[in-house]
């Protein structure tokens, strides 16, 4: 074989190598991407049964409070006790003084 073939051969056999190296980096990379994909499906579907757990353990929350609150019985409104301040209505102050309109309830 000549020089220039040699040559020639050991410049397509470099190019080989760098193009063999590559394509393995491109593998190994390509493998961790779907592991790291297959990791992410997994987490993503304990996720999914988490929030399922979470609305239906919401929901009989929910279907107990609405039974609690439909079978309890109503409260009675609690009286307002009145007040002799009820319709008192400061209108000035002056030096300790106070001018007050007293609106009566009764009348």
């Amino acid at each position: 074989m000549s020089q220039l073939a040699r040559d020639v051969k050991t410049e397509l056999d470099n190019r080989d190598e760098k193009i063999q190296a590559t394509l393995n980096m491109l593998h190994d990379s390509i493998n961790k991407l779907g592991e790291a994909i297959k990791k992410d499906e997994e987490y993503a579907q304990e996720t999914r049964r988490q929030l399922d757990d979470i609305r239906s353990r919401l929901n009989g929350i929910m279907t107990q409070k609405s039974v609690t609150e439909s079978s309890s019985t109503p409260h009675p409104a609690k009286k307002k006790t009145s007040s002799v301040l009820n319709g008192m209505k400061i209108m000035s102050m002056e030096t300790g003084m106070a001018w007050i309109r007293w609106y009566s309830l009764a009348g």
